[in-house]
């Protein structure tokens, strides 16, 4: 039997997950609209009705979903500025 640290399998676990996470517009893609295959060009009319009428594509669904994966909205460069700043002063200290 081997001897195998349970952090470098735990490393090795999730570095293959990683591997095969989807971007995330793929992952969110049908959660704010609908996915049209090229082929099915001809529905688009219904498609863009029912975006428009069901209350899954709300604007108040789509506000939703903003909040659930999109961090500092209108204010993400403040924050990476901040912390870059923030880094550059720890360093400076060592």
């Amino acid at each position: 039997m081997h001897n195998i640290d349970p952090s470098a399998v735990t490393y090795i676990i999730q570095a293959v997950a990683a591997v095969f996470i989807a971007p995330f517009d793929i992952e969110i893609r049908n959660q704010i609209g609908i996915s049209v295959e090229v082929s099915e060009i001809g529905i688009i009319a219904s498609v863009v009705e029912k975006l428009l009428k069901e209350d899954a594509y709300s604007k108040e669904k789509m506000k939703d979903m903003r909040s659930k994966y999109l961090y500092n909205v209108s204010g993400s460069a403040d924050v990476r500025a901040s912390y870059i700043i923030n880094r550059l002063v720890e360093m400076s200290k060592s």
